[in-house]
């Protein structure tokens, strides 16, 4: 038996202008309605449609959080090497950076939508990430 793909539907998808949000309305008969004829080939295509939907969903309910609870310690640290250790504010403090100028990499996180809370967060648990951030 040959491995399914969802490609070979790309060109009906197109021809019948499904696209964006409405993919995940199509039902078994609206499939059949557009021309797959094969029952297996409709439940697997209404079976990928729904574990699309979910993971997508998943994945939008997990930025919704990080929006609304701050970037977890991976989240800004993927962006700049480094690993844990003191206080950063007590570091800044004693590294002369009381009045330091921003880097350009915190300039693309502050420009990705991180807050400067949310990198102060994170720097906390890896001060190491504080030369990197202010000059």
């Amino acid at each position: 038996m040959r491995a399914l793909g969802l490609g070979e539907w790309q060109e009906l998808f197109m021809h019948h202008r499904v696209q964006g949000d409405t993919m995940f309305n199509l039902k078994e008969e609206n499939l059949n309605e557009m021309g797959v004829s094969r029952i297996g080939d409709r439940l697997y295509l209404v079976d990928c449609l729904q574990s699309l939907y979910e993971e997508l969903t998943t994945w939008k309910k997990v930025q919704e959080n990080k929006m609304r609870t701050g970037v977890s310690a991976g989240g800004a640290a993927n962006l700049l090497p480094g690993a844990g250790g003191a206080d950063p504010y007590k570091q800044a403090q004693a590294s002369g950076r009381g009045g330091a100028q921003p880097t350009a990499a915190l300039k693309k996180l502050l420009a990705q939508g991180y807050s400067m809370q949310e990198v102060m967060g994170l720097v906390k648990g890896r001060p190491e990430l504080m030369g990197q951030l202010f000059q």
